[in-house]
């Protein structure tokens, strides 16, 4: 915000765009994006959506975490999850995230082998 400012500052008092902004330390285009994205708000206005833009990245972090867990779970359920070796059973699995993580290792590994020999749900290999 203070280099936008700075750069506003320095137009008013009759310098061009390309000019402020290096002297800003930033490129035209980069002044342009600011503006776009900044040029109303107050500082407090604009320290609040950049907190809000980092909430919302670590609540879609969550989700896909989340939703990668169910699909694990759901394979798990319909037998689709081959064990190979340092699987996790599921009983051991409660509240620990190293094992989890284990999980989703061990899940990737059987659906990247599935995918590549053509056992996966929905397609049948021929020939």
């Amino acid at each position: 915000m203070n280099i936008l400012r700075q750069v506003e500052v320095a137009v008013a008092n009759g310098k061009t765009h390309p000019l402020a902004s290096r002297e800003g330390g930033i490129t035209e285009q980069t002044y342009y994006r600011w503006r776009k994205e900044y040029g109303g708000l107050k500082v407090d206005q604009a320290k609040r959506l950049k907190e809000l833009e980092r909430e919302n990245g670590k609540l879609k972090r969550l989700v896909a975490e989340l939703s990668l867990d169910k699909q694990i779970l759901q394979d798990i359920a319909r037998g689709n999850f081959s064990a190979r070796s340092g699987a996790v059973p599921l009983w051991n699995m409660q509240g620990n995230k190293g094992q989890v993580s284990v999980m989703r290792a061990n899940w990737f590994i059987s659906h990247a082998a599935r995918s590549a020999t053509g056992r996966h749900r929905g397609t049948t290999k021929t020939g």
